[in-house]
């Protein structure tokens, strides 16, 4: 998956976890969730709805490491290479 694919899908978790459209999702892949408004529910339901649609397992983070779309992103790509 590439970055850009990844940071459309986590944008997409964001709107679902937001009830919001996707339209309305303006999060820079290096901001961090709790600069977008992010609380610990809504990181919650993001991090799910991220894990259905992309099919990938990100089990328990640190979201306070991996708080933004391009640190998740690294994290994914690492763990996909560890495979």
């Amino acid at each position: 998956m590439t970055q850009q694919d990844f940071s459309l899908a986590c944008k997409v978790a964001i709107a679902k976890a937001k009830s919001q459209s996707v339209k309305k999702i303006s999060i820079a892949d290096d901001e961090t969730f709790a600069m977008y408004g992010l609380d610990s529910l809504d990181v919650m339901n993001f991090l799910l709805e991220l894990e259905i649609s992309t099919g990938t397992v990100l089990g328990d983070i640190d979201i306070k490491e991996y708080n933004s779309i391009k640190k998740l992103y690294e994290l994914v790509k690492q763990s996909q290479k560890e495979k």
